[in-house]
C-alpha cells in the first residue's frame, strides 16, 4: 500500500505572544506518523497536546520567516488542542498538522523521514530539490509560508493538505504519494517565501509479514545408528578379490543409498550419530537404515558369512591338498634315495 494522508487542521494566528493553544482540538490516531509544520519568527522551545510526542526534525529561515518541522506519535492519544511553546513574543505563528498512514516506524518516527531540505525565495514561486529518493514507494510532501496574505497554489501532482491566512502570512501543505525532488509552490504576487519538504518512508508489507517456510536447520536426526566398522576386517591372505567385496561405513546416515567399497570389514560398532536425509545419493561408503527389518543389510550379512565360509572351505582343502603333496613328496624322495643308495 502507498502512504496516504489525512488532515487534521492548519491555523493561521495572529496574536503576540510567547505561547499559543490556538486552533481545533484534535484527535490523532494510535501510533501513525504526525507530520507538524510551524510557522514563526523563531524555533519552538516546545509543541505538546492530544497525547502526542514530538521531535524537532528541522528548522529553517530566512531574514525573520522561519518553517520548523517536527514529527510525532501519539501512543495514547485525547482529543486536545496543541500548545506551541516558544522561549519570546512571535509576531505571528501559523501551523499544520497531518498525520501519514502505511509509514515504515519500524526505528521510530524520525528514522521514517528519509530527508529534509528547507528552502526560500523572494519571488512569486518556491521550489525545494530533495535528493534522489530511497525507494520508489515513498512519499513526498511539505508546507511553506510567505509574507502575504494570500493564496498558495500546490505544485504539479501534488495534493493540497491544508491552508490558513493571517494577517499578514499564509500557510500551506502539500503531499504525492510518490516520489517528486521537486517540491514546488507558486502565489499572485512578490513575497518572501520559505518551506520545509520532506521524504517519507513506506511501509513494505514484505518486511512487517512472518514467512512460513521452513529453516533447512531443522531437519530431523536420529542417534545411534548400526554401522559396521573396518574394526575387524578379514586379511587380504584370506579374502576373495576386492571387486565381489561389500563393506558398511563406519558412518550410518538414513540414506536410502548402498554402494560398495573396495574394503570388506566387519563389526558392530555404534555409529554416534546419524543425520536423516532425503536425498538419494551413491558414495564410497555403505550407509545401512537402522530400521527393523533392512533386506539390503540382510543380503550383506549373507554375502560376508557366504564368503568366510567359502574362504574357510577353500584354506581346509588347501591345507590337505599341501599335506598330501608333502606326504607324496616325501615317499618319492625316500624311494629315490633307496635306490640311489642300492645302486
Amino acid at each position: 500500500m502507498p502512504v496516504s494522508h489525512t488532515h487534521l487542521a492548519t491555523v493561521q494566528n495572529a496574536g503576540n505572544a510567547n505561547t499559543y493553544t490556538i486552533g481545533p482540538s484534535v484527535t490523532p490516531p494510535t501510533n501513525k506518523l504526525l507530520g507538524f509544520w510551524v510557522a514563526s519568527n523563531d524555533v519552538p522551545t516546545s509543541v505538546t497536546g492530544a497525547g502526542i510526542t514530538f521531535t524537532q526534525i528541522l528548522s529553517t529561515i530566512s531574514s525573520t520567516n522561519r518553517m520548523t518541522f517536527f514529527v510525532g506519535i501519539a501512543a495514547s492519544p485525547t482529543t486536545q488542542q496543541i500548545t506551541v511553546n516558544f522561549s519570546g513574543n512571535q509576531n505571528e505563528i501559523g501551523w499544520s498538522l497531518v498525520y501519514f498512514d502505511d509509514v515504515d516506524l519500524s526505528g521510530g518516527a524520525a528514522a521514517a523521514i528519509v530527508q529534509a531540505v528547507g528552502g526560500a525565495n523572494n519571488n512569486t514561486t518556491l521550489s525545494i530539490n530533495l535528493s534522489s529518493f530511497a525507494n520508489a514507494n515513498n512519499a513526498t510532501a511539505g508546507a511553506m509560508r510567505m509574507f502575504l496574505n494570500g493564496n498558495i497554489t500546490a505544485g504539479s501532482g501534488f495534493t493540497e493538505m491544508g491552508e490558513a491566512d493571517g494577517t499578514d502570512t499564509s500557510i500551506q501543505s502539500q503531499f504525492k504519494n510518490s516520489p517528486d525532488t521537486t517540491v514546488d509552490w507558486s502565489w499572485g504576487s512578490t513575497s518572501l517565501g520559505v518551506g520545509i519538504a520532506v521524504e517519507i518512508k513506506f511501509l513494505n508489507p514484505e518486511s512487517s509479514s512472518v514467512s512460513p517456510s521452513v529453516s533447512p536447520s531443522s531437519s530431523l536426526s536420529r542417534s545411534a545408528s548400526a554401522s559396521v566398522s573396518p574394526s575387524s576386517s578379514i586379511s587380504p591372505s584370506s579374502s576373495v578379490s576386492a571387486s565381489s567385496s561389500r563393506s558398511v561405513s563406519p558412518s550410518a546416515s538414513l540414506s536410502p543409498s548402498i554402494s560398495g567399497s573396495p574394503s570388506s570389514s566387519q563389526s558392530p560398532s555404534v555409529s554416534p550419530s546419524s543425520s536423516r536425509s532425503p536425498s538419494s545419493s551413491q558414495s564410497p561408503s555403505s550407509s545401512i537404515s537402522p530400521s527393523p527389518v533392512n533386506n539390503e543389510l540382510c543380503v550383506d550379512l549373507v554375502c560376508i558369512s557366504f564368503i568366510t565360509d567359502y574362504d574357510d572351505k577353500y584354506q581346509v582343502k588347501n591345507t590337505e591338498y599341501e599335506n598330501k603333496y608333502s606326504e607324496q613328496g616325501t615317499q618319492y624322495e625316500d624311494t629315490y634315495n633307496s635306490k640311489d643308495g642300492t645302486c
